[in-house]
């Protein structure tokens, strides 16, 4: 530990100091650079005595164990696993977002995102993964000990930290997908007993539980999350719509469209948020007013049979109705919008049913359980964008992905349990927890179009291609004129239950670590399946170089994951249709004719290497020879039609034994052949049933 002395002064005779600082731990002797817990890390100048903090790139690193101790490596460590999520990373470009996060040590950042994502284990145990996995390789200066780990978390849980990460985060996921900004809003309780201010009582659709909320944004056509706000317990949901938008669009993500759910609009709500120029879809509470009107006025026209839609496995009666559903009241001007009044058959059916064989149905009239059973399975969507019938519920209902994304957050990305204390460390916590989610659902997006043959490319990707192109890109148009690009995807067989099937896949490929080497493995048939399916290959070898490390390939192979693989994820044509079209010997419509006709140049145009190719010539195709012969025999009169085949060798003919044994003789003389049979030869000898007979009478007559 570091303290400026001060100065001695003599009073009575007696030495006393005076003016003593303590500094707090040395980090460099030689720089006067301190840690401590109230001033961070700061240099310290002896003729001024005064401190000046430092930035994150001044620290120097210090790499020592917590102890002092000195700790064997294992010579075999889990590799692919890790392997996969660093290429992954830097391929996509995504690890140029998680550089705006300033850190002193971004070796143990990376090496924390790493275990968030492949570990769901409490931080202290981060030590040990670390130890025997490639992270260690991959990221040497990491120092993820229990104590160091929460002092990360609290350096990036900052809200400077925070604001700076999500404006670099939106603004990578909206250039990578044509810059849509039509969001799915949601809530979702994280439950804690963690002593923090915004941990509160919270009874959330009849739901009690000691909890903060997390609100999030997800884009609505990639299902990625785009931004995040942690909320104290008991905050109503629709007391934050119009906050959190606000908030989005100070992050440079200004929402066009925004579906949610009916804790998120009141009447006054959706009215502020329509009349401020933002698309709205949401449902609407049934215990609001202009719900009971809307029901009284044209409840009736649920019960006719031509209103009914098929929605999945379910039908579901749905009015159409037109009406004013914001008005300013400074200036007059009404926004009219649409109302869907629904009625879910089989969801009134099964209330029904349990009704009636509940103990409340028995103190109930008739008349009264009837009453009841018209409310059943009824609820109203309003929106501004006009929509047909059977297009409302697919559009409504893609909010579920918004509950998908808070599934993957709390399963597979720590979200859950929060084990953190102060609030700095909760908000690092959170920020890796969020980042660990987005890298999972994209490798989830990416599992999902495996089974298509083409997936459509976000324009925007394409401006970043090579001049010459892209061997496996190819451009097509659809029926309304508009242009885009579709990329062929590999046909694996591969585990598509969760991320986690992927990580244990690959988690199972090791490698043994020598000293100036690391030799991976040969991957199973499951890893080299998720390999090939995002174009990346296991190497042969890794040298540990004092440059870093470098891979080595068989047959110089290289990685081929691009970020426009990673966000291509809207299925253009599946595998069913190219094979019903080949079938009719059609061209489809959304491919060029050279992707589909199987000649050479639309191989290479479309990269279609998987598919099915015949052996030989095509049938009814003729060589030079052919054509020749036909138009001689066209010109002397003959018919080129086929005669008709006989069976068996021509008239004449012999075959290559006759033909080489009359080679060898015809310089021969002829040989006489005379009559009878040979001097000296003899029958076959009699088997079976003649073995008792003499086989020649004259031996018999003789006795020999």
């Amino acid at each position: 530990m570091g303290t400026w002395p001060g100065i001695t002064e003599y009073k009575d005779g007696k030495p006393r100091k005076t003016g003593q600082i303590y500094l707090g731990k040395v980090i460099s002797k030689e720089k006067l650079i301190f840690w401590n817990r109230n001033d961070g890390y700061f240099a310290f100048c002896p003729d001024t005595v005064s401190k000046r903090t430092l930035a994150a790139a001044e620290v120097p690193y210090i790499a020592s164990e917590p102890d002092g101790a000195k700790r064997q490596r294992p010579v075999l460590v889990d590799f692919g696993d890790s392997y996969f999520i660093d290429r992954f990373l830097k391929d996509t470009g995504y690890d140029k977002v998680i550089d705006t996060i300033d850190v002193q040590n971004r070796d143990t950042l990376y090496a924390l995102i790493h275990y968030y994502i492949l570990e769901d284990r409490a931080n202290c145990h981060a030590e040990t993964w670390y130890a025997h996995n490639y992270a260690a390789y991959l990221y040497p200066r990491a120092n993820i000990y229990s104590q160091r780990v929460s002092e990360l978390l609290a350096g990036i849980g900052t809200p400077e930290q925070k604001r700076n990460f999500l404006i670099a985060h939106i603004g990578y996921v909206l250039a990578s997908t044509d810059k849509e900004v039509s969001v799915l809003i949601d809530s979702t309780g994280l439950p804690n007993k963690s002593n923090l201010p915004i941990t509160r009582y919270s009874n959330h659709d009849g739901d009690v539980n000691i909890e903060f909320r997390m609100i999030a944004l997800v884009q609505r056509s990639t299902g990625l999350p785009l931004f995040y706000e942690i909320i104290p317990g008991n905050v109503v949901d629709v007391s934050t719509t119009s906050r959190i938008a606000r908030m989005a669009e100070q992050h440079s993500c200004k929402v066009s469209y925004a579906i949610g759910d009916a804790g998120y609009a009141c009447p006054a709500t959706m009215e502020r948020l329509i009349l401020s120029g933002m698309d709205f879809m949401t449902r609407l509470n049934p215990a609001y007013d202009n719900f009971k009107d809307i029901l009284a006025s044209h409840g009736k026209e649920l019960d006719d049979s031509a209103n009914i839609v098929r929605f999945r496995n379910r039908f579901v009666s749905v009015v159409k109705i037109s009406m004013v559903i914001a008005r300013d009241t400074a200036s007059g001007t009404e926004v009219s919008g649409l109302v869907y009044l629904c009625r879910d058959l089989q969801s009134a059916a099964s209330k029904k049913d349990h009704l009636m064989t509940s103990k409340q149905a028995r103190k109930l009239t008739t008349q009264e359980i009837l009453a009841l059973c018209e409310r059943f399975g009824i609820f109203a969507i309003v929106t501004t964008r006009d929509l047909s019938t059977d297009q409302v519920l697919p559009e409504y209902y893609i909010r579920q992905d918004v509950e998908q994304y808070f599934d993957y957050g709390k399963n597979y990305a720590k979200f859950l349990p929060v084990r953190q204390h102060q609030e700095e460390t909760l908000g690092g916590h959170m920020l890796l927890a969020f980042i660990a989610t987005f890298v999972v659902i994209m490798i989830k997006n990416r599992l999902n179009v495996l089974d298509t043959r083409y997936t459509q490319i976000p324009a925007v990707l394409t401006e970043t291609l090579p001049e010459d192109g892209d061997a496996d890109l190819a451009c097509v148009e659809d029926p309304d004129g508009r242009k885009y690009f579709i990329k062929q995807d590999p046909i694996s067989s591969v585990f598509r239950e969760s991320p986690a099937t992927l990580f244990f896949e690959l988690r199972c490929q090791k490698a043994d670590v020598f000293t100036s080497v690391i030799i991976p493995e040969v991957p199973t048939r499951q890893a080299k399946d998720f390999y090939d399916a995002f174009r990346l290959h296991s190497p042969d070898a890794v040298q540990r170089t004092e440059n870093g490390l470098v891979y080595e390939f068989d047959n110089g192979a290289q990685n081929g994951l691009t970020r426009n693989l990673a966000f291509a994820r809207k299925p253009v044509i599946d595998d069913k249709t190219i094979e019903a079209r080949r079938k009719k010997k059609s061209t489809p419509p959304h491919v060029p004719e050279t992707a589909e006709n199987g000649n050479d140049q639309g191989d290479k145009q479309t990269g279609d290497s998987s598919k099915p190719k015949s052996r030989g010539r095509p049938k009814g195709s003729k060589n030079k020879a052919t054509l020749m012969r036909e138009a001689a025999n066209a010109a002397a009169g003959i018919s080129n039609q086929p005669q008709k085949r006989q069976r068996g060798r021509p008239k004449g003919s012999k075959n290559k034994k006759t033909l080489a044994r009359e080679a060898a003789t015809a310089n021969q003389p002829a040989k006489k052949k005379r009559r009878g049979r040979p001097i000296g030869s003899k029958n076959k000898p009699k088997t079976g049933q003649d073995l008792g007979r003499p086989s020649n009478p004259v031996e018999s007559q003789t006795g020999v």
